[in-house]
């Protein structure tokens, strides 16, 4: 991708709109969208990136999530200095084996149950990872009390 110059992206409108174009989509599966975003948060950004990333890690979760389970989006600023917070998180139970330092790997697959149905986390993920990058946050995933988190912080 082309370099552009940081310029003044509405954040929290960014996440709410990705989110929000997901919304049905969980809900005719049965599943939960929970949108916790503060409204005076803002970072030095590129639309495009910005949205990609976004899209990439909402769309990851909502694949992922267990049945009857939670996607949870979140926007914060830090609570010291300048910054942001910015993560997604799914319910995924059978998260607690998972390998995590393998998630960005271009073409890893943890649940080899899913392989054929699902495309896999692998290449999206190691893209999101890419565009925090390119966006100067720092993408990382965790997992605990049943959920998977990725979080960037900027």
């Amino acid at each position: 991708a082309e370099w552009t110059p940081f310029e003044g992206v509405d954040v929290p409108a960014a996440v709410n709109a990705v989110a929000d174009s997901f919304r049905q989509v969980l809900v005719d599966s049965g599943k939960n969208l929970v949108t916790t975003v503060e409204a005076d948060v803002s970072i030095p950004s590129q639309e495009k990136f910005l949205y990609e990333m976004i899209n990439i890690l909402v769309d990851n979760a909502v694949k992922y999530c267990d049945d009857g389970g939670t996607v949870a989006v979140t926007l914060r600023r830090r609570k010291k200095g300048k910054g942001a917070v910015f993560a997604v998180a799914n319910t995924y139970v059978g998260g607690e084996t998972a390998d995590y330092t393998r998630f960005f790997e271009r073409f890893y697959r943890g649940d080899t149950s899913h392989n054929s149905k699902k495309s896999g986390y692998g290449i999206g993920l190691s893209m999101a990872e890419e565009f925090a990058k390119i966006l100067r946050g720092k993408l990382q995933v965790s997992y605990r009390d049943r959920m998977i988190t990725f979080t960037v912080t900027f």
